[in-house]
């Protein structure tokens, strides 16, 4: 959960949500429908998106060996995965 909005009902456990805390909670549950529609295109275009990335590092890092260029597209990749939550977290 996003860490404001865990905090938001720790601190609303025991009373009705202010006003101003209902407005933060309503922004984000009226995003959420964008945000899983952009988790899903990242994560349903992941292959491509990586595909394209792995080739342009082996076009213009030739040099490269293998396990390098190996290591360098799963960090894009965790980083990609990292990015799509991100955008679903906000």
């Amino acid at each position: 959960m996003h860490p404001k909005l865990e905090t938001l009902f720790e601190e609303a456990e025991s009373r009705y949500l202010k006003p101003e805390e209902l407005t933060v909670l309503s922004q984000y549950v009226e995003s959420l429908p964008e945000r899983l529609e952009v988790y899903r295109q990242i994560r349903d275009r992941e292959i491509d998106i990586m595909q394209t990335v792995a080739d342009r590092l082996t076009a213009q890092f030739p040099q490269e060996s293998k396990e390098t260029l190996e290591r360098s597209i799963k960090n894009a990749l965790l980083m990609l995965r990292y990015c799509a939550m991100a955008r679903l977290h906000r």
